[in-house]
């Protein structure tokens, strides 16, 4: 069984993005990561909602656009600072998608502070500990 997550990006409230996880083989729940490219396509497909959360937007509910057969979804966590994008399929239920969110945004609060993201010196390296937790949890939903 194979996870409705297809890819998420991690990102300031200011936009400055931070990190790129994906699948490069989409049957298996095996994430890879790397910087993101800022001329990323990605960028232009969210950048209005994530301008919408910042105006003031205090709600927890989760915000998404749609693109094609997929929804790109927005969470924030460590206190409104970190935005994380997710691409998911359009038919993915809510509920599965406010889990997994919930998941990957814990995650983050649980390895990083603010003060991580403040201190970031465009070293990648620095998501190793979370590409290690997402891969441990993805086995262990497989089981």
């Amino acid at each position: 069984m194979t996870t409705i997550l297809e890819e998420f990006w991690v990102f300031s409230k200011d936009h400055t993005p931070y990190v790129y996880f994906y699948k490069e083989n989409k049957e298996e729940d095996k994430f890879y990561y790397k910087s993101i490219n800022p001329e990323l396509d990605i960028l232009q497909k969210v950048n209005p909602i994530m301008e919408s959360i910042i105006q003031g937007s205090k709600k927890k509910k989760m915000e998404y656009v749609k693109s094609g057969n997929f929804r790109y979804d927005v969470s924030q966590c460590l206190n409104n600072s970190i935005l994380i994008i997710y691409k998911f399929p359009i038919d993915a239920k809510n509920k599965k998608i406010t889990n997994i969110s919930r998941i990957i945004c814990g995650m983050i609060e649980s390895l990083y502070t603010l003060r991580d993201f403040r201190n970031w010196g465009e070293d990648v390296n620095i998501f190793d500990k979370l590409y290690k937790k997402i891969d441990l949890y993805f086995k262990m939903s497989n089981l």
